[in-house]
């Protein structure tokens, strides 16, 4: 045995550094060797080592074994705990139950009475929403106007209107968009008692930044009228729609909107809108909204007053 004496000091050695072994067997003279126990008896000891392979050792050169515990796994490292999930505002009740929480809406009343040589009592209710999404734009509009005056006790409707709007845009890039608006409006007071138009065009923003927006789009518009219960020819008009939107700062907005129509046949005059609208918020919730409106009507029959203008001062709510 002593010939291999060194040998396997040096192979007990590394095995004990390198080896993650069972059994550690003490020789005679003071040498170890690590590895895994196969098989003892009486006589013999079989260990396979790391780097001797199978080696059997007679018991005469066997001083003692001592067998490992098995090495503990080493501790996982524990994973951070996860982040406290951001606790969400819980909504009001009026954001549950409300129908249009994904739109952003807003409703506006105006009263106004003046009393003197004639009293004048009017009432102005606007309504609008928007939604975006995708690329897509909806937009609902909505203006209701009534005024009546007294001149010595005697009651006259001087202004009963309503005007419907519904527009719808497509993005097709950053700055173009395809447009579809659908108009529907009536004044007793000028006998108008269906006025309908359908506007298809290309819309093109020459102004967009995060406060400051302008777009002009150039569509054709299709109307159809009945007035003093008879039914007008239809008009085709070239028609050129602009628009303006501005946020004067956190508390104050600005929009300008205004549209010309072109008819092709027929003996009407062109005709255009405008509109100038002042949201100056007050709270979260209300502001106060001046309306401006100027409407000149080129398809009126003769006689009827084709000029309108109005200005109301309301008290929005906004949802």
């Amino acid at each position: 045995m002593k010939p291999i004496l060194p040998f396997l000091l040096l192979a007990a050695s590394l095995s004990a550094t390198l080896a993650s072994d069972a059994a550690t067997v003490q020789l005679v003279g003071g040498d170890r060797l690590s590895g895994t126990i196969l098989a003892r008896d009486e006589a013999s000891l079989t260990l396979q080592n790391e780097f001797l392979g199978t080696v059997k050792i007679p018991m005469t050169a066997v001083a003692g074994v001592t067998e490992d515990a098995p090495a503990a796994p080493a501790a996982a490292k524990a994973a951070p705990p996860p982040a406290p999930a951001e606790t969400e505002k819980p909504k009001s009740f009026w954001a549950r139950i409300n129908p249009l929480s994904a739109w952003k809406s807003n409703l506006s009343l105006g009263l106004g009475f003046l009393s003197g040589v004639k009293d004048s009592r009017s009432s102005a209710i606007s309504f609008d929403t928007e939604r975006k999404w995708n690329g897509n734009e909806l937009r609902f509009e909505l203006l209701q106007q009534y005024e009546m005056t007294t001149t010595n006790g005697a009651d006259n409707v001087s202004q009963d209107n309503l005007k419907a709007l519904g527009r719808y845009r497509r993005d097709l890039s950053e700055r173009f968009f395809l447009q579809s608006e659908s108009q529907y409006s009536y004044d007793n007071v000028k006998t108008i008692d269906l006025d309908l138009r359908e506007s298809v065009g290309l819309g093109w923003r020459v102004i967009k930044g995060e406060k400051l927006t302008l777009s002009l789009t150039p569509a054709f518009t299709a109307q159809y009228q009945k007035v003093a219960g008879d039914s007008l020819d239809p008009l085709y008009s070239p028609t050129l729609f602009e628009e303006l939107a501005w946020e004067l700062s956190t508390s104050t907005g600005f929009r300008q909107e205004f549209s010309i129509l072109f008819p092709v046949n027929g003996d009407a005059d062109p005709s255009w809108h405008n509109s100038v609208a002042l949201k100056r918020r007050l709270t979260d919730v209300f502001s106060l909204n001046l309306l401006y409106i100027y409407d000149y009507d080129g398809t009126l029959p003769s006689g009827t007053e084709a000029s309108q203008q109005s200005l109301n001062l309301m008290l929005g709510a906004s949802f």
